[in-house]
């Protein structure tokens, strides 16, 4: 937005400076110095200095003017709180009265920067978490298992469940140091807590068939696979592909996808693979189906028994095509997470085959394709230099699918380093580089809510080209992912944009960060406008922007009902149309209908999230959101978004890892935290068509209910109940 003038008078400078100082009002500082002269000017005038990142100047003005910066609640006096504590001794009298004045959630703020001063003021010696970090972070196991020597149950507990949730590619090696421990032992292997999850989706699955089967008559197989591969998410109930055996005689992408989804629906199966796939899997008579590998990559993801049968696949010069592109993505999948020293021979393997390939026919280009993603995953956050090297090599390829989808594994390798070294890759004159970059500084500094990374990235919110514009948002979306406030305040802003993908990828990325989150934000004001503005997209003129907007807006209502979002019952109409529409545009339904099994994801079990249990940054889950983000260029990455499924279980166990009895009362009614059905609208029956007579029974709801361990708990249940998330603890 370009500034041609301000007001004159200073009551309309101050509101002027409200509205915009996040942009660069640095021409006009000479003009307003006179602002100075009152509190509310004074804080004006910070913002401005703000702008231009002068946090000295706007620090100074801050200390003379306290109380009115202190009742200033914007984005301006979150970030500002950052430069404040992060220089503990020049602005210690500040800090002292800003903690008296009960601030205290963004106080928080400061304890969370592990690179500041203030860590001063924070006591280390009891923070078990921080010292766990220094061993595992420095590889050094040996200290780590020492440490966790010193605790009993149920602290040593605690700290192996934090490794196995903020370190995943050291699980195998800590295995081997507590291998004499059983139950440290399990609490390290994904087993169990696939176990326990798939019984929550087992008992607590509240799938509507019949709503499944109403949107399945008026969609298309893709359609179809897509919402039942959504609304059962991880709870291995797989009967819509049992019983409609038709759903699955589709050719070419739609089957790779379809069986890919297959793996969606069995994240959580515990049984052999190869039994539940052995009609699809590839045989010596079929070696077309890659589509039952890809599968397999998402069921066994972190097994390491299943990387042979697939480099199989790959080291066989004679195979091509579909079937090599399924098996390097499997690969990808079951390796990521992993070390370097444990991927190795794979990571080999891998840049091998693509160097073997020097054609752009199209069987070879896909295996090349294939190939880039697969080494992207395999050495996710790894900042592997050779890998890293190698894949910056295509980026003056001349085919652009290559091109891109080597730009994607390099934001993975990039993931969470921080490493600054990465916004010269946003200079690129090649657009498709530039998206790219984009995403690799948004995945590098993903969660840091870094202030001057975000300045780099805004003035591409408004690049040249359109790609460009949603590549940043999103990256913009990855570095507040874990401050939604920001989030919130950035993208509402960016959202009125008028470009449509701009648009469009606002609303995608609101709905991805805030899944879940409407009983935590209920009549949060930004939160509202956030709905408002998706809601308003389900009626643009664009279809792109409706179709992301139906997304989004599943993602966003997940868990959700009219009692915590007032146009909840509006929009999930709107968006039941929409799956209903006769018309040609298969792009805006496509949306309502993933939209729609978002609202459902999991059986009503599962959020969108990136955070793990401890409110950190998961690789993985952030991986399957970067591929999603993607679908768009290609729609073989929309099983990924099954990477991101976490789900609302409420697990206190006892030394023996078992469920102790344990119950949660809630005194309220159960519709006020349960999902609310909007029944999908009949087919129109002919005009003198006899109706049928239905007998509704109206069931009386109780004013109270109990939750059993083990159970579903949503976040409004959760907030009601006083926890500050759900998951896994041990009594």
């Amino acid at each position: 937005m370009i500034i041609d003038s301000i007001p004159k008078k200073e009551k309309d400078i101050i509101s002027f400076i409200n509205q915009y100082y996040t942009l660069n009002l640095s021409s006009y500082l000479n003009d307003i110095q006179v602002l100075g002269n009152t509190p509310e000017g004074s804080i004006a005038l910070s913002k401005v200095y703000f702008s231009i990142q002068d946090y000295k100047s706007a620090i100074e003005l801050i200390k003379k003017n306290r109380e009115c910066f202190i009742n200033d609640n914007s984005f301006f006096y979150k970030r500002m709180m950052y430069h404040i504590f992060s220089d503990y001794q020049s602005n210690k009298e500040l800090i002292n009265e800003l903690i008296k004045s009960n601030q205290s959630d963004d106080d928080h703020l400061y304890l969370r920067e592990k690179d500041t001063s203030m860590g001063k003021i924070e006591d280390e010696e009891t923070d078990i978490f921080k010292k766990a970090d220094l061993f595992l972070q420095n590889n050094e196991y040996r200290k780590f298992y020492d440490f966790v020597g010193e605790y009993k149950y149920p602290i040593s507990y605690q700290l192996i469940y934090y490794a196995y949730e903020c370190y995943p590619s050291i699980r195998h090696e800590l295995i081997e140091y507590f291998k004499e421990n059983e139950k440290h032992v399990k609490l390290l292997d994904t087993d169990f807590y696939k176990s326990l999850n798939l019984k929550l989706l087992l008992k607590n699955n509240k799938t509507d068939f019949n709503v499944l089967k109403s949107l399945n008559k008026y969609n298309n197989k893709i359609n179809a696979m897509l919402m039942n591969a959504i609304f059962n998410a991880g709870t291995s109930n797989d009967s819509v592909y049992r019983e409609t055996k038709t759903i699955l005689e589709v050719s070419g992408w739609n089957k790779f996808i379809g069986l890919g989804l297959v793996g969606m629906i069995h994240s959580n199966y515990l049984g052999d693979p190869y039994t539940l796939l052995k009609e699809f899997l590839p045989s010596d008579v079929d070696l077309k189906n890659g589509g039952a590998l890809y599968s397999l990559g998402f069921i066994r993801q972190h097994f390491n028994e299943d990387k042979e049968f697939l480099s199989n696949f790959v080291t066989d010069d004679v195979l091509k095509g579909e079937l090599v592109f399924g098996a390097l993505l499997s690969l990808g999948l079951i390796c990521s997470g992993g070390n370097v020293n444990e991927n190795y021979h794979v990571t080999k393997i891998i840049m091998d085959k693509i160097g073997k390939i020097h054609t752009h026919e199209l069987n070879d280009a896909m295996v090349k394709e294939g190939g880039l993603l697969s080494l992207g995953m395999t050495n996710l956050g790894t900042c592997n230099k050779k890998v890293i090297s190698f894949l910056e090599k295509y980026s003056d390829d001349d085919h652009d699918r290559i091109k891109r989808n080597a730009g994607i594994s390099l934001s993975l390798v990039h993931m969470g380093s921080k490493n600054r070294d990465v916004l010269r890759l946003l200079d690129d004159e090649c657009p498709i580089e530039r998206y790219c970059a984009t995403l690799t500084v948004g995945s590098a500094f993903h969660g840091t809510g870094d202030l001057e990374i975000l300045g780099k990235l805004l003035p591409f919110c408004s690049d040249v080209d359109e790609d460009v514009r949603r590549g940043a948002v999103f990256s913009i979306g990855m570095i507040c992912c874990e401050d939604d406030e920001v989030l919130m305040d950035l993208l509402l802003l960016i959202g009125m944009n008028h470009c449509p993908r701009v648009r469009g990828s606002v609303a995608l990325t609101l709905g991805m960060f805030l899944s879940g989150k409407s009983a935590i934000y209920k009549n949060h004001q930004n939160y509202n406008k956030v709905v408002d503005l998706l809601e308003v997209m389900l009626y643009d003129s664009n279809n792109l922007v409706v179709q992301q907007s139906c997304i989004g807006l599943g993602m966003l209502m997940c868990q959700s009902n009219s009692h915590f979002i007032k146009n909840y019952k509006r929009i999930l109409e709107k968006i039941n149309s929409l799956c209903l529409e006769r018309d040609d545009n298969s792009g805006i339904k496509m949306g309502a209908c993933i939209g729609r099994s978002f609202i459902g994801l999991a059986g009503e079990c599962g959020v969108i999230s990136v955070l793990n249990s401890f409110g950190k940054t998961d690789h993985i889950k952030l991986m399957g959101l970067v591929f999603f983000f993607n679908y768009w260029f290609s729609y073989q990455f929309l099983p990924f978004i099954s990477l991101s499924v976490k789900y609302n279980g409420i697990f206190v166990l006892d030394e023996q890892l078992n469920l102790v009895p344990k119950q949660f009362n809630i005194y309220e009614k159960r519709s006020k935290f349960e999902t609310e059905l909007v029944k999908v609208p009949e087919k129109r029956s002919r005009r003198f068509k006899k109706k049928e007579v239905k007998l509704e029974y109206v069931v009386e709801e109780e004013d109270n209910y109990i939750i059993e361990n083990g159970d579903k708990m949503s976040y409004g249940e959760m907030i009601y109940l006083g926890f500050d998330k759900t998951g896994i603890f041990f009594e």
